[in-house]
């Protein structure tokens, strides 16, 4: 029998990878094993969990390749934001930090409308109301702009920004009331 001395444990890639939530990450996060005299180190039970954000892994337990490597997919989970998967083996950790966000928003040209008429279709410097998913999914309600400030209307709410040909559009208010998701911007008068 031979002891083998683990001193290294290496993150190699895959840490910084953003996905969709419910999709996979692209890469798997990839993970060296060596030894005391710095040799890759086969045959290691490599433990990974999930220790914040929401994620699945293909596996909990991996055991490195004659390589010295131990590799593990991660799916995002259903809550958008920072995931931190930790590998781990003895005393020894790596931590691997992912990012998951919310599917863009879908809509048609059909769910745009200009909002005096209700007609699909926009005029320049008018108010247009803009229906769709994934517009503000966790809002519950109305969020109008605060229109007693000063500068005008803001260009980012919630979150949220539209721009036509590159140029940011005012917005009025966003909306999520009974699942339909809208919100109502000034088009810009170009």
């Amino acid at each position: 029998n031979v002891n083998i001395a683990i001193t290294g444990l290496a993150a190699i890639s895959g840490s910084g990878q953003t996905a969709i939530t419910g999709q996979a990450f692209p890469q798997p996060l990839i993970l060296q094993v060596t030894d005391d005299r710095g040799a890759p180190a086969a045959g290691q039970p490599v433990v990974f969990s999930v220790v914040g954000g929401s994620a699945t892994l293909s596996a909990a337990t991996v055991n490195s390749g004659a390589d010295g490597r131990a590799s593990v997919n991660v799916t995002a989970g259903a809550v958008a934001g920072t995931i931190t998967v930790r590998a781990s083996l003895g005393n020894l950790s790596q931590t691997f930090t992912l990012t998951s966000r919310l599917p863009g928003p879908v809509f048609s040209v059909n769910n745009i409308v200009n909002t005096a008429s209700n007609q699909p279709g926009l005029v320049p410097c008018g108010i247009g109301t803009l229906f769709g998913t994934g517009i503000a999914p966790t809002l519950n309600g109305v969020l109008p702009a605060n229109l007693l400030g000063f500068g005008g209307l803001p260009l980012i709410l919630n979150g949220v920004e539209i721009n036509f040909d590159g140029q940011a559009a005012p917005i009025l208010a966003i909306a999520n009331q009974n699942r339909q998701e809208s919100f109502i911007v000034q088009t810009p008068c170009n």
